[in-house]
């Protein structure tokens, strides 16, 4: 038998096999999770697709030409029916309400006529104890503003209390700085805690409604209270940051100038100047201008809701086909990319219209152009393209996200890959040890049969010198025994 075919060749180094697989076990094999890793990376891949088609904008050419469409409308809308921004025209407005409101709560505390003159009057009894100290704030034209606890905002309520227990009044200076005065006449001051209470709040509320529309010797056009956006800016003012070098503060002094009425100031038709004063009556004239703003505003958007609405319907008719499997909570959704567009697109034909419109009668009268642009519609594009540009730049990061995602997925097939050969060289290397030790069973066979063969030949021969005669004399009978055992 020629054994040297079992041999392994001369140049078969088992080396490889070892290196090749220590290396696989130490950058593969200890990741055991391969397939759990593949499977929760799928799961992340689904999700961000999901999230990446929500962030793509899937307009065509009707969405645009729709989205068009409704800017154009609603902005022929703001032309022709919203009128111009009028801070007068909505002081007057406010102004009604005010006394309006004035009288109602006046009635609901007993008063009985109709003549809101009468009805300041009938409040002024619920005084405020910081009128005592007015002159230190200015006088009657500045404490209103300067006196903290003549707001009519939360700051108002949180300082009418604090002087309730303290004593003391606090507002600014005429520079703007923060002041505080001590209290000289203690008639509106409670005597005990719920007094405090009851002045530091119900009188301080019904006090600054009889201020509200002036006093009862200047209805209408008295001081006023602040209303809360003038409140909390001169709240702000009071800190030192807003001084500069000489001292002084300008953003104190324009507060100053918006309350007054001088910073808005317009000319009439005469040519007389005409103060518009930015206290609570103007805070609610400026938010009635900004609501008529709002509503063309507001008609473009339900206008672009309403043609997602029903072209998401359609779409999922198209594919459910039955009405009861459309999906409402994805069709009430306007919140995706799509929209976003859509909304950028109808926002801008909305705010050229009302540029070129306010443009058009400023060639007529300069002054015309700035009362006609539609504020609300300025920022709502500036939202809409923010928005839209937000969406643009996650949605790039998404497809980086995804790209890093299927790279990973890409590297552990790779890795189960390798795993697999790794395993593929272990089995080899187990098969070559497997052919090594059959050789060696055979060689130790082979040699011991031949030793075996040879013991027998040896026996034989010797059995062949044997003297027959001899064992026939000596054992009558044995030699036929043996025979026949044979």
């Amino acid at each position: 038998m020629d054994m040297a075919r079992f041999e392994l060749t001369p140049d078969f180094d088992m080396g490889f096999f070892d290196d090749k697989c220590e290396k696989i076990k130490v950058e593969i094999l200890h990741a055991n999770d391969i397939d759990k890793q593949l499977d929760d990376i799928e799961i992340e891949l689904e999700e961000n697709e999901t999230k990446l088609d929500f962030l793509t904008s899937h307009a065509d050419i009707t969405d645009y030409t729709v989205a068009a469409a409704c800017g154009l409308i609603t902005g022929l809308i703001d032309v022709f029916f919203t009128g111009e921004f009028s801070v007068k025209s909505g002081r007057e407005w406010s102004s009604k309400k005010t006394d309006d409101f004035v009288l109602k709560v006046a009635k609901k505390i007993g008063y009985k006529g109709d003549d809101t003159k009468k009805a300041i009057k009938f409040m002024e009894k619920f005084g405020m104890v910081t009128d005592s100290v007015t002159s230190e704030f200015g006088g009657g034209l500045q404490h209103h503003l300067r006196d903290f606890s003549h707001h009519f905002s939360p700051i108002g309520l949180i300082f009418s209390l604090l002087t309730q227990f303290t004593e003391k009044a606090f507002g600014t200076d005429v520079n703007g700085a923060f002041k505080i005065v001590d209290i000289t006449n203690k008639k509106f001051i409670g005597k005990n805690f719920l007094e405090k209470i009851l002045f530091g709040t119900v009188y301080w509320f019904l006090h600054i409604v009889s201020d509200m529309a002036g006093s009862s010797g200047a209805k209408g056009d008295g001081t006023g209270v602040t209303g809360p956006f003038l409140s909390l800016a001169k709240g702000l003012s009071a800190f030192p940051i807003f001084k500069n070098k000489d001292g002084k503060n300008k953003l104190s002094e324009k507060i100053s100038k918006l309350f007054n009425g001088t910073l808005l100031a317009e000319h009439n038709e005469n040519g007389e100047i005409e103060v518009n004063k930015m206290d609570l009556r103007g805070e609610i004239g400026v938010a009635q201008q900004t609501l008529k703003q709002m509503l063309p505003v507001r008609i473009n958007k339900i206008l672009v809701c309403v043609f997602c609405f029903f072209k998401k319907m359609y779409l999922e008719l198209k594919k459910e086909k039955s009405f009861d499997e459309i999906n409402f909570t994805e069709i009430m959704n306007f919140k995706d990319r799509t929209f976003a567009r859509m909304m950028t697109v109808s926002t801008a034909v909305f705010s050229a219209t009302d540029l070129i419109d306010a443009a058009i009668r400023g060639m007529k009268n300069g002054g015309e152009f700035f009362a006609r642009i539609n504020y609300v519609g300025i920022v709502k594009l500036v939202l809409s393209i923010s928005a839209d540009t937000i969406m643009a730049i996650k949605e790039g990061e998404t497809k980086k996200e995804i790209a890093k995602l299927k790279s990973v997925s890409l590297c552990l097939y790779n890795a189960k890959l390798f795993k697999g050969e790794t395993l593929l060289w272990e089995a080899a290397k187990n098969a070559d040890d497997a052919y090594e030790s059959l050789q060696e069973t055979i060689r130790t066979l082979a040699i011991q049969t031949t030793n075996d063969l040879n013991e027998l030949q040896s026996s034989v021969c010797n059995i062949n010198k044997i003297d027959t005669k001899e064992i026939e004399n000596n054992n009558p009978g044995l030699l036929n025994d043996l025979l026949e055992n044979l």
